[in-house]
C-alpha cells in the first residue's frame, strides 16, 4: 500500500484535499523523521504527522472546522450590532520544550501521532559502547 492509499484509508475526512497536496505533506513529514527510530509504524507516523499539518494550514482544502481557523469557545457575545468573543482553543502548553507535543494534542491526528511517539513501537536512542 502506498503512503498516499494509506492516508486515505486512515484520514476519510480529508476526501477534498487533492492528492498532490495530501503527496506533498508526506514528502515533507517523511523529510523531518527518521525511519529507523520509527521501524515499523513509519508511514502510519506519517500520515498522522502529515493530517495534522494539514488540518492546521489555512487553505489546505481540508475543509473541517477543527482546522487552522479553530476558535475556543464563545465567552461573550452582545445582541446590538452583534459582537462576539471567543476565548483561545485550549492546549496543554508545558513551556517550550513541549510546545511541539502542545501543538500536535490540538488535532486528533497530531494525537494518534503522539500516541505512536509514546508506544513502545518505536526504539529509543541507544549508545554502543
Amino acid at each position: 500500500m502506498t503512503s498516499l492509499e494509506l492516508y486515505r484509508a486512515l484520514i476519510p475526512g480529508h476526501v477534498l484535499v487533492p492528492d498532490q497536496t495530501v503527496e506533498l505533506y508526506l514528502t515533507l513529514s517523511a523529510q523531518q523523521h527518521d525511519p529507523l527510530q520509527w521501524g515499523a509504524v513509519f508511514a502510519q507516523a506519517m500520515v498522522w504527522h502529515a493530517a495534522h499539518s494539514i488540518e492546521k494550514t489555512p487553505g489546505s482544502g481540508s475543509g473541517s472546522s477543527g482546522g487552522a481557523g479553530a476558535v475556543g469557545p464563545l465567552i461573550s457575545q452582545k445582541d446590538g450590532d452583534l459582537s462576539r468573543t471567543y476565548a483561545a482553543p485550549a492546549s496543554s502548553s508545558s513551556g517550550s520544550s513541549g510546545s511541539a507535543a502542545a501543538d500536535l494534542s490540538t488535532t486528533t491526528y497530531g494525537a494518534r501521532y503522539l500516541g505512536l511517539l509514546r508506544s513502545r513501537s518505536t526504539r529509543l536512542p541507544f549508545v554502543a559502547i
